[in-house]
């Protein structure tokens, strides 16, 4: 059976990979020291495939909407490099 989800925790880091505060690096106050992240992956008709991230952990609405905000970017631009290619 393939994989079909993933789970992760994502943090802030310097070049060096160390862990950063969040507020310290101007993120919006509300976005936690880690961010846990669901991707799921399920099978559609046509060999197409649904991506469906969850992201949890924020204690802002502020946060929760700029993280939305950039996400929807980041999925959009996947779609468009991958979106109807065979």
């Amino acid at each position: 059976e393939e994989p079909s989800r993933i789970e992760f925790y994502l943090t802030f880091t310097d070049e060096q990979g160390r862990v950063l505060d969040p507020a310290a690096v101007g993120i919006p106050a509300g976005v936690p020291r880690e961010v846990p992240h669901v991707v799921e992956l399920t099978p559609l008709e046509g060999g197409h495939t649904q991506l469906t991230v969850t992201e949890r952990g924020y204690t802002s609405r502020e946060a929760r909407d700029v993280s939305q905000a950039g996400l929807e970017q980041t999925l959009d631009k996947l779609q468009a490099l991958f979106g109807d290619s065979p």
